[in-house]
């Protein structure tokens, strides 16, 4: 993956993501996590929010291949999960992973489609709010975003099953902790499993 833009870059911008996340000094949290989460350097307030909330960790210098975030309701986690579609789907160039024809895939999961749906809502409020990213939607269907540059933001249900096969960008597994337990037919061990090689 080649970033066009660091993800702080698109968040700060008014013609890219920051057009409909407003005031960033209230993602000051957020912003810390996702920029660690990346492998950028913080600033030394960014250092302190990170710390608050990072059980003691330090900062990655480099992009992690998974990150967790425990966020209770109404704490803008589903915003920044659509805003990270976004930013994966739209403003990372995967031409050099992706073989001629393949789909990229920015996968929204949850306990049911409908609130995966609801990530889905946001990355398409994300992209028509932003003058620079509007003009990349090509189509909107009920469960599938699809972009100019033939990459797909995609609703999916938690049924391991039907994760598998695609060829993931970035998967944001939404109510983690709401997904079936083994003793489920659809368990979340197997969901994640089905997502890790597709990456």
């Amino acid at each position: 993956m080649t970033a066009l833009v660091t993800v702080a870059q698109a968040f700060a911008s008014k013609r890219l993501i920051g057009a409909a996340l407003g005031d960033l000094a209230s993602w000051t949290t957020w912003l810390s996590v996702v920029k660690a989460g990346y492998g950028l350097p913080l600033k030394p307030t960014e250092t302190e929010a990170f710390a608050l909330v990072s059980g003691g960790r330090q900062p990655p210098t480099r992009k992690v291949r998974e990150l967790v975030a425990v966020v209770s309701r109404r704490a803008g986690k589903g915003r920044i999960g659509g805003a990270l579609a976004v930013y994966e789907a739209a403003l990372s160039d995967h031409s050099a992973t992706l073989a001629p024809g393949e789909t990229g895939v920015v996968a929204c999961v949850s306990p049911t489609r409908e609130q995966s749906r609801i990530l889905q809502r946001y990355a398409l409020g994300y992209l028509e709010a932003a003058p620079a990213l509007r003009g990349e939607i090509a189509n909107v269907a009920a469960d599938e975003i699809t972009l100019r540059n033939g990459n797909v933001i995609a609703t999916l249900a938690n049924d391991f099953r039907t994760l598998r096969g695609r060829t993931l960008l970035l998967a944001v597994l939404d109510e983690a902790a709401f997904l079936r337990d083994e003793s489920s037919s659809t368990p979340d061990i197997e969901a994640a499993r089905a997502l890790a090689p597709a990456d």
